[in-house]
């Protein structure tokens, strides 16, 4: 009975060991393909949300038909002003010449803008837009909000579309990108209040550390208030924090 009893005893330990090597194999497994899951930009950063640039026909054709528009109208602005409007001298000259220069100079940007976008991706600390040509630009997260352009498309402008815009709290400046360029199947407004809702804790932690004044700027701009709808939430943790000091 004692030997009964001792390989009874044997054959459950092994029988346990080997339920606790399997588990540990399933577990390996499951790490093994998490880490395989996970999707990490060049710099080993993981990505958490990414857009990629669409291809999308509408939209090709679209980039086509405003680089089209774009040469014409930059043709007949070059043809009126240097063979009708010549000769081209003293201050007048110069004034048109740099007019020429600014008409292209607006062009360019919009055409660059059209075809160097890449991707779009979210890291825990930035956001990143990927370009074709030139070095990605690295927005931390919180310093800045997203809305679609507030301003009606210029009648005179081929550009039919919106842009989805980033604009900086504090500082005077914004990335702009084109919606033909975003694989996005709503409108421009649910992807930036989409955005919102995913930088909304980052945003949320900036805001604490600034100070007064600068947190009053901010709060009392009816564009940032018209995006930003946690104003009062942000006001009773930035009183628990002067409570606390």
């Amino acid at each position: 009975m004692g030997e009964i009893h001792s390989n009874t005893q044997f054959y459950n330990n092994a029988v346990s060991n080997n339920t606790a090597n399997n588990n540990n194999t399933e577990s390996k497994k499951l790490d093994s393909k998490t880490q395989e899951n996970r999707k990490l930009d060049s710099n080993g950063d993981e990505i958490v949300w990414e857009m990629k640039r669409s291809f999308h026909i509408g939209n090709k054709i679209y980039r086509i038909y405003f680089l089209i528009i774009s040469i014409i109208v930059c043709s007949i602005i070059t043809y009126t002003i240097f063979w009708t409007a010549s000769p081209l001298n003293g201050f007048r000259g110069l004034f048109l010449i740099l007019f020429v220069l600014a008409i292209y100079y607006v062009f360019l940007s919009e055409i660059l803008g059209l075809f160097n976008f890449k991707r779009l991706y979210i890291t825990n600390n930035y956001l990143i837009i990927e370009k074709y040509i030139g070095k990605k630009a690295m927005l931390q997260l919180g310093s800045f909000y997203a809305h679609s352009s507030r301003l009606p498309t210029n009648p005179s402008s081929p550009k039919l579309t919106k842009d989805l815009c980033l604009t900086f709290f504090l500082q005077n400046n914004e990335f702009r990108i084109d919606e033909s360029n975003l694989s996005y199947d709503n409108t421009t407004d649910e992807l930036a209040n989409k955005l919102n809702v995913i930088f909304e804790p980052y945003i949320t932690q900036y805001l604490l550390n600034l100070d007064e004044k600068q947190y009053s700027k901010i709060k009392n701009d009816t564009f940032i208030k018209n995006e930003i709808s946690y104003f009062k939430e942000i006001d009773k943790l930035r009183e628990e924090k002067r409570n606390n000091d």
